[in-house]
């Protein structure tokens, strides 16, 4: 096919095989700025079909009930938040996806430690251990490595002060509702510092979200939540 690129059919138009074979064969999947411009054009889709949205630049696939995206790393959500003693994401974790990203940047209203909890619908997971360990690094030569079991607690996510905002990406396992695990790596400017962290717990009925908060104040930044398909 030579890529005839897009054209625009008018009401009682003649198609040929020409038109046919290129501008129709190439335009076969449908592009929408989003969810509700979909809907209002396809308000009863049909399984197997394909679109394209701009919004998030996904493809996505109706498997009978529901779009899903097609492959790869799917956007979920985004935010920004302003001075929060915790963000709390409920009920954004499903059998859907076996893994998400948690992507941030933040910086607290003091020097202090930031932390995940598991959430089950919209309370925080606080009634088993959580194991975490890990090490960092600084461009000055220094090093560090931690090891801890927490009862009720958290895992470590990372630490800076108010002056700089510092980076966070979290890779959540999910493997079943009741199991968490998490991979996290992030750059903490204020400490000219790089670590990763990893960590697990077990025994929640129903995981699906999580709580980031720093250990004292609060914190200002933005992230983005994406599910990763294997």
């Amino acid at each position: 096919m030579a890529g005839a690129g897009k054209k625009t059919f008018t009401a009682g138009e003649v198609l040929t095989a020409s038109d046919v074979n290129t501008f129709l064969m190439e335009q076969s999947v449908m592009v929408f700025g989003g969810t509700a411009a979909r809907s209002s054009a396809i308000p009863t889709p049909s399984e197997g079909m394909v679109s394209y949205r701009s919004d998030i630049d996904n493809i996505e696939l109706y498997n009978g009930s529901s779009w899903l995206g097609v492959g790869g790393e799917q956007f979920i959500s985004s935010g920004t938040f302003t001075t929060v003693s915790a963000l709390n994401l409920s009920s954004v974790l499903t059998d859907t996806y076996k893994a998400y990203r948690f992507y941030l940047l933040w910086k607290g209203s003091n020097t202090t430690d930031a932390y995940l909890r598991g959430r089950q619908n919209t309370t925080d997971y606080s009634s088993s251990t959580y194991y975490a360990g890990g090490n960092a690094g600084t461009r000055l030569g220094g090093t560090s490595a931690y090891g801890t079991q927490n009862a009720g607690a958290a895992f470590l996510a990372g630490s800076h002060n108010s002056t700089n905002f510092s980076s966070i990406v979290t890779t959540i396992y999910r493997p079943s509702a009741t199991q968490m695990n998490i991979h996290t790596v992030g750059y903490d400017d204020t400490n000219v510092q790089g670590y990763h962290n990893s960590g697990s717990v077990l025994g929640m009925t129903n995981f699906n979200g999580f709580t980031f908060f720093p250990a004292t104040g609060t914190a200002t930044g933005t992230y983005t939540l994406t599910g990763i398909k294997f």
